[in-house]
């Protein structure tokens, strides 16, 4: 008896709390983009420094790769905007490594985000750094929970970029990615 007074009691405070005023609902959401190196479909594109271009390999994603040819290289994928209602938020990525050339040890992923679609000025947030060279073969994955800039209550993304580390002789990979910001 004792638990069912219990129950009806939880039951009664959360109906009341969900009539008030002061109680928030908040409601989940994802939502993804999957880029390959050179991606095919409207809206999807790369951009890219001192990188090299290899097809016809059966380990990499849809068969083709890019490769850093010099100590300075950076690869970013860009896709269709993302916006969020929200000033926190958390973005994984899933990056697809399966290369023995991959051994830049440890290679810096970062996310360009902007506080409002199509305004202010965008910055670029690390998500993390995965050591190429020791991942294993197919999907890594690496997540943060980043933050809008201050003032601002939502954020925006339309690119992630990796950049090759200082390592000297290590080659940076770049295949697909996945990206996925929830909140």
């Amino acid at each position: 008896m004792k638990v069912l007074r219990s129950l009806i009691s939880g039951t009664l405070a959360l109906s009341l709390c969900m009539g008030s005023i002061k109680c928030k609902s908040v409601t989940a959401a994802s939502y993804t983009r999957l880029i390959d190196n050179d991606p095919i479909a409207t809206g999807y594109s790369g951009q890219y420094a001192n990188m090299s271009y290899y097809n016809g390999l059966v380990s990499s994603y849809n068969n083709d790769m890019r490769l850093s040819n010099s100590t300075s290289a950076y690869y970013m994928w860009r896709y269709p905007m993302i916006s969020t209602d929200v000033s926190n938020c958390t973005v994984s990525l899933n990056i697809y490594l399966d290369n023995y050339n991959f051994t830049d040890t440890y290679a810096h992923y970062i996310i360009m985000t902007y506080p409002i679609e199509g305004e202010g000025a965008g910055y670029f947030q690390t998500i993390g750094y995965i050591n190429q060279e020791i991942a294993p073969s197919g999907w890594s994955t690496i997540s943060k929970n980043v933050s809008t800039q201050p003032g601002y209550n939502s954020i925006a993304s339309s690119s992630v970029c990796v950049e090759k580390s200082t390592a000297s002789g290590r080659q940076m990979g770049a295949d697909a990615i996945q990206v996925t910001i929830s909140y």
